[in-house]
């Protein structure tokens, strides 16, 4: 890796890291086997967020979107590690521009989590990976045409401005549960 790394966490606002935590990290839910749903980029990023006077409970998961496993492929843009928390952010894309951020969070941060070994299976294979490859952190890599399938939870995040979209609150595959490159 690199030395540069952007500071992911001065994106959020000051409840980043425990805004519906349980939901973040699948502690709300049971492990089971959940069938995944393919999609793409685009259908994922054109999903509308809900509102934020809509979520209730912090710890609530209020659309049916939340409970479902989604799978995309797309060009890895960035992969950014957190100097805050050390989760991994991955930005993706597709051909034709459409973008979704994809989130591994530190296992550290997620050990009640039913979905706790996928996730860290997931962040140590990334983490070798980067290492591995060289990749710098939060630098632009999409000329090297990395191409990445995710599996994830999609989770609104009102509270973290959204890196692709450059807009308050962003749907992101968080946690993202498996990695392919």
């Amino acid at each position: 890796m690199g030395n540069k790394c952007s500071q992911w966490w001065s994106t959020c606002g000051s409840n980043c890291f425990w805004f519906r935590w349980r939901v973040k990290t699948v502690t709300d839910l049971p492990n089971e086997n959940r069938p995944v749903k393919m999609s793409t980029i685009k259908e994922l990023s054109e999903i509308q967020p809900i509102e934020e006077s809509f979520l209730g409970n912090w710890h609530s998961r209020r659309t049916p979107e939340e409970t479902q496993l989604y799978c995309v492929t797309g060009i890895v843009q960035t992969i950014d590690y957190s100097m805050w928390d050390l989760d991994i952010h991955i930005r993706i894309s597709d051909e034709k521009g459409s973008c979704i951020t994809a989130e591994v969070p530190n296992p550290k941060t997620c050990i009640d989590s039913t979905y706790f070994s996928q996730i860290s299976e997931t962040y140590n294979s990334l983490y070798e990976w980067t290492h591995k490859n060289n990749i710098p952190c939060g630098d632009d890599i999409s000329k090297n045409r990395y191409i990445i399938i995710i599996t994830g939870f999609l989770f609104y995040d009102y509270e973290h401005d959204a890196f692709c979209c450059k807009k308050k609150g962003s749907i992101e595959l968080h946690p993202a549960i498996s990695v392919i490159i």
